[in-house]
């Protein structure tokens, strides 16, 4: 998610991404709690995303018109070695963003408002740009992925300066007898029986394609197929390795029914 429709390198901003500690995160959540919708669609407000993104606009610099999507909640886990490593999602599917956070963390600069395009009052198949202007310390909040509608905007050119900003996400999480939920556990199951079969892209095929990692509702990555044409190949080749799969286990089944020929068929609870 959150690609550009287009943007050349040069013009692009800088960012690093850091897996914020729980502390830090818990602090800025503290901050801003009561302001946030605390229910969206039955999803309940759990707290900012751990994954913080840092962006640097320096003189030239824009992020071009596009749609911000959805991210599971990050974190980390002991590794093998005893070492945190960073998990993309820390709670196995029970939770999604439904809001890009941004906080302006300078304001000594000319130009890189956060701009957004809105439908002109009368004037159908028409957009306006509504700026917002950064000021240090403030946080800009908005909806993503398939929350509400989705809002175009961009990083707008800095003309003059340095512009620095930090973003993540608001996450909420689904409950535990929601179809959301139930979906998530039934998609793991699957990918753990498929294994050598593709794992993990096939059972998402299976279960009627949902978004692989890094692949919100709301965005798209540059440069890969269109949904429909890659849906449709996945789904083939996996028709034809679930195929194969039979084939072979037919044949197997009719060279064990041989030996078992003549045989009583054990009872239902296992005992012969």
């Amino acid at each position: 998610p959150d690609v550009p429709l287009s943007s050349p390198l040069d013009e692009r901003a800088q960012n690093v991404v850091l897996l914020a500690s729980e502390g830090q995160n818990d602090a800025l959540f503290s901050r801003v709690r009561d302001l946030l919708p605390q229910e969206v669609a039955g999803d309940r407000l759990v707290g900012l995303n751990r994954r913080w993104r840092v962006y640097r606009y320096q003189a030239g610099n824009l992020y071009r018109k596009h749609l911000d999507g959805a991210w599971p909640a990050s974190g980390a886990r002991r590794g093998p070695e005893g070492r945190e490593e960073y998990v993309y999602d820390a709670h196995g599917g029970g939770t999604r963003s439904r809001y890009t956070f941004i906080v302006y963390l300078n304001d000594d600069f000319e130009g890189g408002e956060t701009t957004f395009f809105v439908p002109r009052p009368r004037a159908e198949g028409t957009l306006e740009a509504r700026p917002v202007r950064p000021r240090v310390g403030c946080a800009t909040v908005f909806p993503h992925g398939d929350t509400g509608v989705p809002l175009l905007h961009e990083g707008s050119q800095v003309r003059t300066g340095t512009k620095y900003l930090l973003r993540t996400d608001v996450v909420y999480a689904a409950p535990e007898d929601s179809s959301a939920m139930k979906e998530a556990r039934r998609l793991r199951g699957l990918a753990r029986q498929l294994g050598g079969l593709g794992g993990k892209e096939l059972a998402e095929e299976a279960l009627g394609g949902v978004p692989s990692r890094g692949e919100g509702a709301g965005g798209t990555k540059r440069g890969k197929k269109p949904q429909a044409a890659r849906s449709t190949l996945k789904t083939n080749k996996f028709r034809e390795k679930q195929e194969a799969r039979l084939a072979k286990d037919d044949a197997g089944g009719a060279k064990g029914a041989k030996h078992a020929k003549g045989k009583r068929a054990p009872n239902q609870d296992g005992r012969g």
